[in-house]
């Protein structure tokens, strides 16, 4: 068999060629390599950046958290004000009767400045588990079966959030 004889020209030029070969995939490793540095950064930065958000959320909350409570309790002080007033003040009846409506009624006054309203609740209105809660039944043959009979505790709410269901009595025949 004949072996073909190469050239010292064609051995550079394929030399070259190969050269080339590895240098334009050397380059395209170099450039893989880069892009993989930047989304390496861009991952970290992303990670640092979502962190600290979760940080600054939580000090938002823990703020506000403060904040709504030291209201909310500014709103009450004036009722324990008077109820400890009422407590150590002597009288006959009838005053003591007055202090309490009056206390009552700036009790009632500070929650509806929170925004506490009372979820009505009338003997005879159908049983709804989104604002009251059957706690008994009761028999009432003047109303239907399932119905509010009687209410033993009214129920309270923040625009659409119930805080406490009204604690109601069922009709049933």
């Amino acid at each position: 068999m004949d072996e073909e004889k190469v050239t010292p020209e064609e051995k550079a030029e394929e030399d070259t060629h190969k050269h080339l070969k590895k240098s334009s995939k050397q380059a395209e490793i170099d450039k893989l390599t880069a892009e993989l540095a930047e989304a390496k950064d861009m991952l970290l930065r992303t990670a640092a950046e979502f962190d600290n958000y979760k940080k600054r959320t939580t000090r938002e909350k823990e703020a506000i958290y403060s904040e709504v409570t030291a209201m909310t309790v500014g709103k009450m002080i004036p009722v324990l004000d008077n109820l400890e007033r009422a407590s150590s003040a002597g009288g006959d009846a009838a005053q003591i009767q007055k202090g309490v409506e009056m206390t009552l009624k700036q009790f009632c006054d500070a929650l509806n400045s929170l925004g506490v309203g009372e979820i009505e609740t009338k003997i005879g209105d159908p049983l709804d588990p989104n604002f009251h809660n059957a706690v008994m039944q009761t028999q009432n043959p003047e109303l239907p079966e399932g119905c509010v009979g009687c209410v033993l505790a009214k129920g309270y709410k923040i625009g659409d959030r119930v805080i406490r269901h009204a604690q109601v009595a069922v009709t049933n025949q």
